[in-house]
């Protein structure tokens, strides 16, 4: 927290030191969440989570908007089941031209209808693809937006103690990039696996419609092939969790030395900067280099595997074909345009499970922070009682991790008169300025306000009667009217401009 040059209690002021001491937060159950401060801590994090334990933080605004989720995955049967009477159709064409037996007429008529049932379907596959677009767009909005409220105020809450851990710059990027990235969970990951599972099963099960043994070996390795991507997933998620946690940390400390800027230059420590600078970058390179590997295996093994799929069912369609079993050549080319939907179904599967992996990296570092509790929190039922300003500490000891700042402090702090704290350095000036407005409980004794403790009054409430004067003023990027107003944003036009006066 920023030091005090003045902060006033109702009816009296308490003007304190001009250079407080700095102290580390006391330990609580924050820290065993991931800490910006060490980025390769994510990289040891455990790959066994479960699907729901990955997504958890989307998952209630995705119950609240399940009308819509159903609709774009609905759209998006229509975009991707459609597209299969393509082929049923190119190799029902292929047949009537090899039917010589039929009259030409008769063939004629049939390619017409066949056209007609082709325009038919397309116009079908660009309606449904546009909804399937628009709607998850739309959904994959409200979802970010829901997320980014809710960690904004979680953030909001926390204690002084979690923001002296962690940059300014690496919390705004959980609010902004981490959630950017788990909105692709919803367009990349939920709705296109929801998708595309079905599509899957439709065209197996219509290849072993027309040739059971090469709709059984189709599917068969195409089930080998997603049961070995699947493997190499886990590992590439803790490897994007790695960057995005080093990533924060670049910004955090870019940040840092950007709001310190006028101290760097005034002790010319442009080149010590930069070197830190230079070494958070590193880390960041060094992790996206060892991603890559990962990244190329998954790629070369998708790629290879779809191939060879393709290339096992033209050679055994073929063996089918020369060996008497009732395959047709408009059936072979049939199954091998529904392989290429396989293809394209197994492509887009692996493109989205390498964005994916960011999206459950991302939810990750989101939960790690609603997982932390505000503390000191507001007790069960927490009162709001009239305040008039006496404050009184009795017998409060309080220190920042094994170290004492305070130890059996007592005084009566009276409504309507003025107090003058001083001390050397480090004699805990700040640290009383904090007990007072309960950024931190004691760690015994009490601190009370006109006869309730601090613990059974809601803090919003409490803070809601004092006025703080920081030593170094904050001037948020708004208007001067918002600034004046900031504890109170329903204040008259007039009160501000008395108060700017």
């Amino acid at each position: 927290m920023g030091d005090y040059a003045t902060t006033r209690f109702s009816s009296f002021s308490r003007v304190f030191g001009s250079h407080p001491e700095p102290r580390k937060p006391p330990v609580s159950a924050e820290t065993a969440m991931s800490n910006d401060s060490d980025p390769h801590l994510s990289a040891t994090d455990n790959d066994t989570a479960s699907l729901r334990e990955l997504i958890q933080p989307v998952l209630p605004p995705l119950r609240r908007y399940w009308r819509l989720v159903t609709l774009s995955i609905c759209a998006g049967w229509g975009k991707f089941i459609l597209p299969l009477a393509i082929p049923a159709i190119t190799g029902a064409v292929i047949d009537l031209l090899l039917a010589t037996e039929l009259p030409l007429d008769q063939r004629l008529d049939q390619l017409g209808q066949y056209a007609l049932i082709t325009l038919a379907v397309l116009l079908g596959i660009g309606v449904a693809t546009y909804f399937r677009s628009a709607l998850a767009q739309r959904l994959t909005a409200l979802v970010q937006y829901s997320l980014r409220k809710r960690l904004f105020r979680h953030i909001q809450y926390l204690s002084m103690g979690f923001f002296q851990r962690h940059h300014a710059g690496s919390l705004g990027s959980r609010v902004s990039s981490d959630i950017n990235h788990a909105g692709v969970l919803i367009n990349k990951g939920i709705i296109q696996w929801a998708m595309d599972a079905p599509l899957f099963i439709a065209i197996a099960a219509y290849m072993i419609s027309i040739q059971p043994t090469l709709g059984a070996v189709t599917a068969g390795l195409c089930l080998i092939c997603g049961m070995m991507m699947r493997r190499l997933g886990p590992p590439i998620r803790v490897q994007r969790r790695a960057i995005q946690e080093s990533q924060s940390w670049v910004t955090g400390r870019a940040a840092e030395i950007f709001a310190g800027i006028s101290v760097i230059k005034a002790f010319a420590g442009e080149p010590a900067a930069r070197r830190r600078f230079a070494d958070s970058s590193k880390r960041v390179r060094d992790l996206q280099w060892d991603n890559s590997h990962l990244q190329g295996r998954f790629q070369a093994l998708n790629h290879s595997m779809v191939l060879m799929i393709q290339v096992v069912a033209l050679f055994l369609g073929a063996w089918l074909i020369l060996n008497g079993s009732g395959l047709t050549a408009g059936a072979l080319v049939t199954c091998l345009m529904l392989i290429n939907h396989i293809k394209g179904t197994v492509q887009r599967l692996t493109d989205s499970m390498l964005q994916i992996q960011d999206g459950f990296a991302a939810c990750e570092r989101i939960s790690d922070i609603l997982r932390v509790s505000p503390t000191p929190a507001d007790q069960p039922g927490a009162v709001a009682p009239p305040l008039s300003g006496s404050l009184q500490f009795t017998n409060v000891a309080f220190g920042y991790n094994d170290t004492t700042v305070i130890e059996d402090f007592s005084f009566q702090f009276e409504a309507g008169k003025s107090y003058a704290l001083v001390g050397a350095s480090g004699s805990g000036k700040t640290t009383l300025t904090q007990l007072m407005l309960r950024f931190y409980d004691p760690r015994s004794g009490s601190v009370e306000v006109d006869g309730h403790n601090l613990r059974s009054i809601r803090s919003s409430h409490y803070r809601g009667h004092v006025a703080a004067v920081l030593q170094d003023p904050i001037i948020f990027s708004s208007t001067i009217a918002d600034n004046i107003a900031l504890a109170d944003p329903d204040a008259p036009q007039a009160a501000i401009e008395t108060a700017a006066r």
